[in-house]
Formats: structure tokens, C-alpha cells, sequence
């Protein structure tokens, strides 16, 4: 599932960047598939390790889930405005 959520990532990125935001450089485009890159990592490792142990398949994905929870992963720039709808802008 990794996988394809990667790719579809990646397409959405490069291939269909018009569909994005207008202020997302191609620098940013790369940081962002370039962590998106790194996940895929750590899911090979809880699939490979599900036949030997389920409890460290369990604790690979807990690392994950925790990893992609802090704020300085999924937090990005500051942008004037982000997070502020139309309504509240206007």
C-alpha cells in the first residue's frame, strides 16, 4: 500500500504539479518525495519481519505511526495565509 501511495504521490508531484498549490517550488516537490522516499523503508522491514515476529512488526509500525505523528515531520513553512479559509480571509 506504501508503494502505491508513493506513486501516486510522485505523480501527483511531477507529473500533475498544475493541480497543485501555485507556491509549492520544485525544491519543495523534491523534499517532499524525498521523504516520502524514506517511508517506504521501514514498511519493507515490518514486511519482511512478519513472518518471524508479529510483536516487532508491531513495534516497526508503531515507530512509523509515531514518526509520521510529530509536528516537525508533517509541518511545513509558514505560509502567509495557510490555514485560513476563504470565509475567515474575507
Amino acid at each position: 500500500m506504501s508503494v502505491v501511495f508513493y506513486a501516486l504521490q510522485h505523480h501527483m508531484l511531477f507529473a500533475r504539479a498544475h493541480l497543485l498549490r501555485g507556491d509549492i517550488g520544485l525544491e519543495e516537490r523534491r523534499g517532499i518525495a524525498r521523504r516520502g522516499r524514506f517511508g517506504l523503508i521501514p514498511y519493507a522491514l515490518a514486511a519482511a519481519a512478519a513472518p518471524l515476529s508479529a510483536y516487532l512488526t508491531l513495534v516497526i509500525c508503531a515507530a512509523i505511526a509515531l514518526y509520521y505523528a510529530l509536528p516537525s515531520t508533517t509541518a511545513g513553512p509558514a505560509r502567509p495565509g495557510a490555514g485560513v479559509s476563504d470565509a475567515q480571509a474575507g
